[in-house]
């Protein structure tokens, strides 16, 4: 799980790493990964996408689990609990009931390539389409992502969730026009007479609803920005990755000093 950004994967930002396996399975159409050595700290969830297992912060972190679930199918899991560094289990909702996906680093083989292996119950076989390895995985290491085709129907779990309000663009205040229209539609709005003086709760309510609509009207709602620094720029790295992955793939092709050379400063113009 180093995408070729450093020579020591502790020197490597999370949020980098993340953003670069991220792209790497989304352009492979991959729904489900369980990714190995994160080392990451704890337990936790990245952008409700990415959970992990691992050791504690001071602890000496060698192993590591991950699993990687596209954004779609965030409503049909139940969020992995418990676990180690290097086991992890999440459970997906489909039609014919829960569907168990387990991440497993297992020891060190002996012999040599390592194996990467996806294991599936016996009664389930007919399920399992087709399994291939992914040779033009960019992921800077000597295991190749192993992909398993499955055949399964992801269902939502209802969830109780109230809607939230749209967020008021409070930049808008310091506009001289915006705050007199606020000022106008607040006081056309307001009326306070029809409350008795004991009662606190029903004038509170009618202040905060009357004052929240009139600055959303004024002021209007504001504008969800990206976050995300990978996907704001993504544009102008893309063409670093690119080209970054041919030379991995006519490294893996042709093993020579040549094409050695050429991924290197690829990776170099990558970081």
């Amino acid at each position: 799980m180093r995408p070729g950004l450093a020579d020591c994967i502790e020197q490597i930002d999370d949020a980098r790493k993340t953003a670069v396996i991220d792209r790497e399975l989304s352009r492979l159409g991959i729904d489900i990964a369980c990714l190995q050595k994160t080392r990451l700290a704890d337990s936790g969830s990245i952008r409700e996408a990415f959970f992990w297992q691992d050791l504690p912060q001071d602890n000496s972190r060698q192993h590591g689990v991950r699993i990687a679930v596209k954004n779609s199918l965030i409503p049909a899991i139940v969020p992995p609990t418990g676990g180690s560094e290097r086991i992890l289990a999440l459970r997906l909702l489909t039609s014919t009931g829960f569907a168990n996906v387990l991440c497993i680093y297992a020891p060190m083989l002996c012999a040599t390539p390592e194996l990467d292996l996806v294991i599936n119950r016996r009664a389930d076989i007919r399920s399992v389409l087709h399994t291939l390895s992914f040779h033009s995985a960019d992921c800077d290491t000597d295991h190749s992502l192993v992909g398993c085709k499955v055949r399964l129907t992801a269902k939502k779990i209802h969830r109780s969730k109230t809607k939230g309000f749209p967020r008021i663009n409070t930049c808008r205040a310091n506009d001289p026009e915006s705050s007199r229209c606020f000022q106008t539609t607040f006081s056309a709005k307001v009326d306070t007479s029809s409350f008795s003086a004991t009662d606190i709760d029903s004038r509170w309510h009618h202040l905060r609803d009357v004052i929240y609509t009139s600055a959303l009207t004024a002021f209007g709602k504001k504008d969800r920005l990206n976050a995300d620094w990978y996907e704001a720029h993504w544009d102008e790295m893309q063409p670093a990755f690119e080209a970054k992955r041919q030379a991995l793939l006519a490294y893996k092709h042709n093993t020579c000093v040549n094409t050695c050379d050429a991924l290197r400063a690829a990776r170099s113009k990558a970081q």
